[in-house]
């Protein structure tokens, strides 16, 4: 009676054949699971945006993008955190995004504007541990997890003709992180060129003078190789620095480093680091004037 099973040639050649076919499926599977968190990302952004007009909507301004040094004394070194919140647009826009749990405890004195001369968040043991919650929306799929070190502000400034920009960072501390800051403008201390977001702004609709489906509100960073933002930061990225691997920085760990910005319609687009600097300019100003070319 002929033996109906297989030869150990057969069976090594069957193996073969499978591992082939895994090799040529992997880099497939492997686009689309890059592609997914890519529409992850990308939805998150639009939760931003939407949270940050519906907060228009009922405030009647955008929250500003960070509570940080009197305007009048910009220049504020890491070492001196000149008594200010520091608090920025995320912890503002928590209760638009279903994250009341956690906004709802946060002081009121670091909820506002006027409130000056007010101990850092990182500071203040309330805020200090709401911090250390994690907001899913607020991260990116792509983003590096559990960082050596956190940023938990950031600013910048004009010395002369040179814009110059710190962040603070510390080590050690397991703060919930974000993958997204506002958009301060090409230079957010400029009154041409600023955007949505600055230190203490009090930004709406009719001060978005170029046009919602042109003016960015929120972007992607991927911090840097060692570090990302904690969702509880204050600081806006300024565009004049363009896109890089730095807290200062636009950026991303998407394939083709692709950059994930939304916008003031609630739109979101992705954008390559290679865009004219002439058009990142008029995408992130809001009132420069400029027709937008092509994106």
């Amino acid at each position: 009676m002929k033996n109906g099973g297989f030869t150990l040639v057969e069976l090594l050649v069957v193996i073969a054949i499978i591992g082939v076919l895994i090799g040529m499926l992997l880099p497939a599977v492997q686009v689309v699971r890059a592609s997914a968190r890519s529409t992850v990302c990308s939805n998150n952004q639009r939760q931003l945006a939407m949270a940050a007009l519906n907060y228009e909507s009922g405030f009647r301004q955008f929250p500003p993008g960070t509570l940080g040094p009197d305007p009048n004394n910009i220049r504020v070194s890491i070492e001196d955190d000149g008594n200010q919140q520091y608090t920025g647009a995320m912890v503002f826009l928590l209760a638009q995004m279903e994250q009341d749990n956690i906004g709802n405890q946060i002081p009121s004195e670091y909820l506002s504007v006027r409130t000056r001369g007010v101990t850092p968040w990182f500071g203040n043991p309330i805020l200090f541990e709401l911090a250390q919650a994690r907001v899913p929306s607020f991260v990116c799929p792509e983003a590096q997890e559990n960082p050596s070190v956190v940023f938990t502000r950031a600013h910048s400034w004009l010395d002369g003709t040179t814009v110059v920009a710190q962040a603070r960072a510390l080590t050690g501390i397991d703060f919930g992180l974000t993958s997204y800051r506002p958009s301060g403008g090409f230079v957010s201390f400029s009154t041409v060129l600023n955007g949505v977001f600055g230190n203490r702004s009090t930004t709406d609709f009719a001060d978005i003078e170029d046009g919602t489906s042109s003016t960015f509100l929120f972007g992607e960073t991927s911090g840097s190789d060692d570090g990302e933002y904690s969702w509880a930061a204050g600081g806006t990225i300024d565009s004049i620095f363009g896109f890089g691997n730095s807290p200062l920085r636009w950026g991303s760990n998407h394939p083709g480093d692709l950059v994930h910005f939304s916008f003031a319609d609630g739109s979101t687009h992705n954008i390559a680091p290679s865009l004219d600097p002439t058009v990142l300019s008029n995408l992130a100003a809001m009132a420069d004037g400029q027709v937008v070319g092509d994106f």
